[in-house]
């Protein structure tokens, strides 16, 4: 079972303000708020640092938690491995060697604990951000460092949905790729949940961005010699 979708960023020109984009989004998706912190709708506890002085943050989203259920059942195979195996080792082995046994132990649950936080950590603070002038990619990769990508609404070429399997379906997360004419040419918010509604607001986002582009021009001509 699958769904893909796409969108030209030219197809839709209808004039809408940030807020109502933001009234409109609120309202369809309050009967179906993400737990965790995984969907929120123009957040004031969630900033980026080169967030621009009036810009409005539309969208925050995080990998669906679905997506963690793999690390965390490992993490507890992790966990229970030794209880499992120690039983099973002779008697003699912890007679000559039970320090041994028990430092492996011990590092053993550090290696897990180290596992565990990495993943978390990977899943906490790989996120994105959609605003009224740009879509925010950041990406993770320890305490010391992240990188950040970034592209201007008026960038944006096309956008694609892709809601692919059972349980994408059944707990409503997937993919939007986004196109665009800048650096990097291709942004892909993966497993996110309300994908057909970061679409619509994406949507939502360029009609904005071509409206205001149309005034200017308009402006522009009006006011030449």
């Amino acid at each position: 079972m699958g769904v893909i979708y796409n969108h030209s960023a030219a197809a839709k020109s209808k004039p809408v303000e940030t807020k109502s984009i933001i009234k409109k989004l609120r309202r369809r998706v309050k009967d179906k708020k993400a737990p965790l912190g995984i969907f929120l709708v123009a957040p004031h506890e969630e900033d980026f640092d080169v967030k621009e002085e009036e810009e409005t943050i539309v969208l925050f989203l995080r990998h669906h938690w679905f997506t963690t259920i793999k690390w965390f059942i490992v993490t507890l195979i992790f966990l229970f491995l030794p209880a499992v195996i120690k039983p099973l080792l002779p008697v003699e082995f912890f007679v000559y060697d039970g320090k041994l046994v028990n430092g492996a132990i011990l590092f053993w649950y550090l290696f897990t604990l180290t596992y565990f936080i990495r993943n978390f950590l990977d899943w906490y603070y790989d996120v994105y951000f959609i605003t009224d002038e740009r879509v925010v990619d950041i990406n993770f990769r320890n305490m010391l460092s992240r990188q950040i990508s970034d592209t201007r609404i008026e960038r944006i070429q096309d956008i694609s949905l892709s809601q692919q399997g059972f349980f994408e379906s059944l707990f409503n997360y997937g993919d939007v790729l986004v196109q665009t004419a800048a650096e990097k040419s291709l942004f892909k918010f993966r497993s996110i949940p309300n994908p057909r509604d970061v679409l619509e607001v994406l949507q939502d986002l360029i009609a904005q961005e071509e409206e205001e582009n149309y005034k200017r021009r308009v402006e522009g001509v009006g006011n030449a010699p």
